[in-house]
């Protein structure tokens, strides 16, 4: 099974790991939310879809003389003229269409979301697409349209209609809308998947005629089915990795990106085991995602450093496989991100330290990373999330690396007065990874022959022994312990009982 994060501390339970690892895979998500404004959206006509903005100006005109015409409409939906339906049918899509209001609450409030629905099943094609882009709408909306359709149990024809392939503007409407309903809520992301969606939408993607408009759609609904919390079984949505493995080589960056945040999501599932990251490995995907690093787009950032990042927290043939992809050089300049990527890649760099000790040492031999790495440990004011990442990084290297040479190296960076600024935190975990590295770092001093510990030199120098006197006298009583221990083996202090009263 995956580890969240190949920690090599045996302070770091595989419980805390994984506790560390939800919380960011909640902002994965959050940013995810981000990138696509919101997690459902309506679909608008082609001309306003495209480029022309006297097009779109003509189509947005369309749309409000539909919506000026609703109530005739909704009343002609209900009509038993064929050609009365058809026409309020196509009238409707148009006023959904609307960019700014259309009036989904107004079609919700007068009941004929069910007629709606029904003629999802006509046996006209184009009465099929005109319904089939309401409902679409009618589910970017609030939830209230959206459960109205639901209770429609529309679902599965709008897997069926994924498969479409005589209409795509039908094929995209109903992966569209799927994609709305997965992202309303869990409970209807699950019921997707339940119905089918995900082979559906795997086989859209991968169907060789494919438009456009299609294939921006059906990969925007593939990464909404994949995404949430807690996130849907790993069985229930390995089907979409085949379609992935080619998305991800897409000339559209809208489809790249997509591509990679249903990726990461996958991957990410602590559940999910290590055979997405075999199926990454295995397809030379870590390559490609390497590459997206590079673009100047900082969205690519986000969900590429999480899959690399899930991928080097597998076994050392995965941490292997990031770091023969070209990931080492690439990290210096993420470290100069946005804090969420600045966090990830810093996970990223933990978790090759704690790889291999050959692993290991070419994140030492990396100057860049080592010295951002205690400069943020050394700053005050920097975020306490990516201090704590820096410190997992250098325990992983004193525990991982075995000669003492490299461990020294690290030393004549700066380790020592950014170890001490760790001890101050106010944090209790971090607190004790910092004594537990410090501790490790003593014993190897000590074996030294200098005939002094150049690491209890370098804590005094750094007044370090003020900093453990503190922890010692009022740290909560589990650090205070490891401290006293840590002082007594190693440093010579006065107990209060032994100060000489005047």
């Amino acid at each position: 099974m995956r580890q969240v994060n190949k920690s090599v501390l045996t302070t770091e339970s595989s419980v805390d790991t994984r506790r560390r690892r939800a919380k960011m895979a909640v902002a994965l998500r959050k940013e995810k939310r981000s990138q696509l404004l919101k997690s459902r959206r309506s679909a608008r006509t082609q001309s306003q879809a495209s480029s022309s903005s006297v097009g779109s100006h003509h189509a947005v005109e369309k749309s409000f003389q539909e919506i000026q015409r609703i109530d005739t409409h909704l009343a002609n939906i209900k009509s038993d003229n064929v050609d009365d339906i058809r026409s309020a049918l196509h009238g409707l899509r148009l006023a959904l269409s609307h960019p700014h209001i259309p009036p989904i609450l107004q079609v919700f409030h007068a009941g004929v979301i069910p007629i709606i629905c029904r003629y999802l099943h006509s046996t006209d094609i184009n009465v099929v697409y005109d319904a089939c882009w309401c409902v679409t709408n009618i589910c970017s909306g609030s939830k209230d349209p959206c459960a109205a359709v639901i209770k429609e149990d529309v679902v599965p024809r709008l897997v069926q209609l994924c498969g479409c392939h005589e209409h795509q503007g039908i094929m995209e409407q109903a992966v569209w809308a799927l994609g709305n309903i997965a992202g309303d809520r869990i409970e209807y992301r699950d019921l997707v998947i339940r119905a089918g969606c995900v082979p559906a939408i795997a086989s859209l993607l991968l169907y060789k005629d494919i438009n456009q408009f299609t294939l921006l759609n059906g990969t925007w609904s593939m990464s909404n089915v994949c995404r949430g919390l807690p996130p849907p079984p790993y069985e229930d949505v390995k089907g979409f990795l085949e379609p992935i493995k080619h998305l991800v080589y897409n000339s559209n960056d809208q489809v790249v990106l997509d591509a990679l945040f249903a990726l990461a999501f996958i991957i990410d599932n602590e559940k999910s085991g290590t055979e997405p990251l075999d199926f990454a490995v295995k397809n030379n995907l870590l390559y490609r995602i390497v590459e997206l690093l590079d673009r100047e787009t900082s969205s690519f950032h986000t969900p590429a450093i999480r899959i690399i990042g899930c991928t080097s927290g597998g076994d050392e043939a995965h941490t292997q496989a990031t770091i023969s992809a070209g990931i080492i050089p690439k990290l210096s300049a993420l470290l100069e991100g946005r804090r969420m990527v600045k966090k990830e890649a810093l996970w990223t760099v933990a978790n090759i330290a704690a790889g291999t000790s050959e692993q290991a040492e070419l994140i030492l031999k990396n100057d860049d990373i080592i010295d951002k790495v205690i400069s943020f440990m050394t700053n005050p004011d920097e975020n306490p999330s990516i201090r704590r990442e820096c410190l997992w990084v250098v325990a992983n290297l004193v525990k991982g690396l075995t000669e003492n040479e490299p461990r020294i190296a690290l030393c004549r960076k700066g380790l020592i007065p950014a170890l001490i600024q760790s001890l101050r935190a106010t944090d209790q975990r971090t607190t004790h990874i910092a004594v537990d590295t410090l501790k490790q770092l003593l014993e190897m001093g000590s074996k030294m022959s200098l005939g002094s510990n150049p690491i209890v030199d370098a804590v005094l120098e750094n007044d370090g022994s003020t900093v453990l006197d503190s922890l010692r006298m009022y740290a909560p009583r589990a650090i205070a312990v490891k401290v006293e221990e840590l002082c007594n083996d190693y440093f010579e202090f006065e107990d209060e009982d032994d100060v000489d009263e005047f």
